[in-house]
């Protein structure tokens, strides 16, 4: 489905730019960033909980 959008005429619907390896750096890091957030938040719920109990 990757390869249909990306190398056929049809990427030009959707105006596709070039990125650089630098830019998809940053675009995954953001990407992963929300699970160590994620994970740190339940610990926190987790000890709030523990903590009421």
């Amino acid at each position: 489905m990757t390869f249909v959008v990306i190398e056929t005429p049809l990427a030009r619907a959707f105006d596709f730019a070039e990125i650089s390896a630098a830019e998809y750096g940053i675009a995954m890091a953001l990407a992963f960033l929300i699970i160590p957030l994620v994970e740190a938040y339940k610990a926190i719920m987790r000890a709030v909980e523990k903590n009421k109990a």
